[in-house]
């Protein structure tokens, strides 16, 4: 469970800016994620630089562990996976595997 997080309005945060930067990089990932507000509204998130690559990182892995489970859904919809034998990929390539003769330098 997330932990609840100050929010402060954009005009502290900009007054503050240096101090939130200094804090980030002399505690890294010690440091509070500062959360930026205009007119009470949430806008933004300060994190620390590690902490964000942490966090693409693992949005990056969902997203590709979603488009996986995606074509594993859509393949099993089809019907399973389509299985093409060597002489059916030949004949859409145009090729006649049946004239294939070892000397003629295709086989």
């Amino acid at each position: 469970m997330a932990r609840p997080m100050k929010i402060k309005p954009v005009e502290v945060v900009r007054d503050a800016l240096s101090d939130i930067v200094t804090e980030m990089r002399d505690r890294g990932l010690h440091s509070e994620p500062v959360a930026i507000s205009d007119g009470g509204r949430p806008l933004a998130v300060i994190i620390p630089w590690p902490l964000f690559s942490a966090l693409v990182d693992d949005v990056d892995t969902v997203l590709s562990a979603q488009a996986i489970r995606e074509r594993l859904d859509a393949t099993a919809a089809a019907g399973g996976p389509t299985l093409t034998t060597l002489e059916e990929l030949a004949a859409e390539a145009g090729v006649d595997v049946n004239k294939l003769v070892e000397g003629d330098g295709l086989a």
